[in-house]
């Protein structure tokens, strides 16, 4: 009986949900994904920190700042492949990568995957940092859709 109380409760809160979920500006970045360089502090500082310590190609990295994260493949393989497992197959990265020169992908995935332990280690920490949280938060919840998010949450 508490479950048929409970029922109109629950289609509420999944009705909601949908409701978020289909927002013009969460469908777009699902379908359209994320320019990488939208979400770092200095594009052209982590550019060359890539470049001058790392000793990484400029053309490999300004091609994957200027790639898009494709968010819905990312979530849709979440845990079932290993990052080691995406970045060292140009294959599997171009299904998450997608860029302008997808004929770099290859040299992408051969720059990041040769790197020692150690190195992509301090190259993953640089890029972390480089990382805007402001601006991350400001493209997944641009216009109403953070408002929205916080009423959903409120409600309960």
């Amino acid at each position: 009986m508490d479950r048929l109380i409970a029922l109109p409760h629950s289609l509420n809160m999944l009705q909601r949900v949908a409701d978020l979920i289909t927002t013009p500006p969460l469908t777009d970045l699902m379908e359209n994904g994320m320019q990488v360089s939208d979400v770092i502090k200095s594009p052209s500082a982590l550019a060359l920190k890539l470049t001058s310590e790392h000793e990484l190609d400029l053309e490999v990295v300004e091609a994957f700042l200027d790639s898009r994260i494709n968010i819905s493949r990312v979530l849709s393989l979440a845990g079932v492949r290993g990052p080691k497992e995406v970045v060292c197959s140009p294959e599997y990265l171009a299904e998450f990568l997608v860029t302008n020169n997808s004929h770099l992908v290859p040299d992408i995935s051969r720059a990041f995957c040769h790197l020692p332990l150690s190195q992509a280690a301090n190259v993953t920490a640089i890029f972390l940092s480089s990382l805007d949280p402001q601006k991350l938060i400001q493209k997944v919840c641009k216009g109403r859709i953070w408002v929205d998010m916080w009423i959903w949450i409120e409600k309960g």
